[in-house]
């Protein structure tokens, strides 16, 4: 696993309000994942407490099982969230004790983006977009592991992210 690429400024003053405003661990793991690994709400919504593994630092992304290196600035919040005995409980839940869904990930970056005065709603695809932004045009992440490293099956999906007038062939079968 290769270390990613130094983000965007904004970025990653977006992953320090959580711990200005006393954000809950759970609400910092949620910032952390659709801003530093670009993954979207149902994505988030899905991990479960075995796909973290902090002894590797890394996590397992829910669609493409792959694993990823983890980069936090949090590691206590991680670690409370993955302490329990169970491996299939959900990474975030709700206070009821319920798996969140996508709905709830997404109240949770919005209020994130209220809290950072950004004048349009927080929302994971912005972030997404953000992240394979800073990997493809920073790092020039070959188009299979900027796929892999987003969770996209089509390489085709991640042309947009890729600098203009780079040359990639692009298979059509999935990564």
């Amino acid at each position: 696993m290769t270390s990613a690429p130094p983000l965007p400024r904004q970025v990653v003053e977006l992953t320090r309000i959580p711990e200005r405003h006393l954000f809950a661990d759970r609400n910092v793991v949620i910032v952390e994942a659709a801003l530093l690994h670009g993954l979207g709400s149902t994505e988030i919504a899905a991990l479960n407490a075995g796909d973290v593994d902090l002894a590797r630092r890394c996590f397992r992304r829910p669609r493409s099982k792959a694993w990823l290196p983890l980069h936090t600035s949090h590691w206590a919040s991680w670690h409370r969230l993955t302490e329990s005995a169970d491996p299939s409980r959900p990474l975030c839940q709700s206070k009821s004790g319920r798996r969140m869904t996508r709905v709830d990930i997404w109240r949770v970056l919005r209020r994130v983006g209220i809290e950072g005065g950004l004048q349009r709603a927080l929302h994971s695809r912005r972030a997404r977009k953000w992240v394979g932004h800073a990997l493809a045009r920073r790092e020039r992440v070959d188009p299979a592991s900027l796929a892999l490293a987003m969770g996209v099956s089509d390489l085709r999906a991640i042309a947009a992210y890729l600098p203009t007038g780079a040359t990639w062939s692009f298979p059509t079968q999935a990564v």
